[in-house]
């Protein structure tokens, strides 16, 4: 048990032993009820928000192709861990479980001997280390997020949408991605939506009605207007 907590300790294997400690941390506090589980997908829509000035150099156009680079690898590995599917901090706990036993094991068959291993070695581990935890966290979420898709499509069998007014919680809804919040009596309902045809996108924040379901499993919307929002409590 000591060599155990000893290696887990050591510099070689410390930054998956604190990732690992802060999601134990998390869901202890969510156990004791210091805080609130948040059980909501997050929004990993590719968005960016880009302005430029008219005289921009050369090296700004680096500066937003950098951006978009960036933010494009970001969308793709949370896509590929199910980000938008499977809620945040699970993904996260199921992905610090896996990477700890293999940082640990990996240094200790391959990184020298005890209180000979190279922490460079142990830094180059992490990125095959990674991929390697993500493959397994993407296999485990596959069925979790089954079963949210189906509990979330009898909640809304259930409980009816249209006609409902809202608040847009991803960055913006548009004809092809986006995200409502609708007040419920309990937790607020998080629904997939999408604007009407040839209707201008609708930014996080906005008000607004649901119009109709599709058999997308996603539900037509519109922005409430001026004197619709009066009767809107959010």
């Amino acid at each position: 048990m000591n060599e155990v907590l000893h290696e887990a300790l050591a510099m070689h294997n410390l930054p998956v032993t604190v990732l690992l400690g802060i999601i134990l941390l998390y869901w202890l506090m969510v156990l004791v009820g210091a805080l609130d589980s948040d059980m909501d997908t997050v929004d990993i829509h590719a968005d960016t928000d880009v302005h430029l000035d008219a005289d921009a150099h050369v090296d700004g156009h680096a500066d937003v192709h950098s951006d978009n680079v960036l933010g494009g690898l970001f969308m793709r590995a949370g896509r590929f861990l199910r980000l938008g599917q499977v809620p945040l901090m699970l993904v996260m706990s199921i992905l610090a479980i896996f990477m700890w036993p293999i940082s640990m094991l990996g240094n200790y068959y391959l990184n020298g001997t005890a209180d000979h291993r190279s922490t460079g070695f142990a830094l180059l581990m992490l990125l095959p280390n990674f991929i390697v935890s993500a493959l397994a966290t993407r296999m485990v979420t596959a069925p979790i997020a089954a079963a949210l898709k189906k509990l979330s499509i009898e909640t809304d069998a259930n409980l009816p949408i249209v006609g409902r007014h809202g608040r847009v919680q991803s960055f913006q809804v548009d004809q092809t991605y986006g995200q409502i919040e609708i007040p419920t009596d309990g937790a607020p309902l998080l629904v997939n939506a999408r604007t009407l045809d040839g209707a201008a996108p609708l930014p996080k924040g906005t008000r607004v009605i649901v119009l109709e379901a599709t058999e997308g499993h996603h539900y037509l919307i519109r922005a409430l207007r001026p004197e619709e929002q009066t009767t809107l409590t959010l």
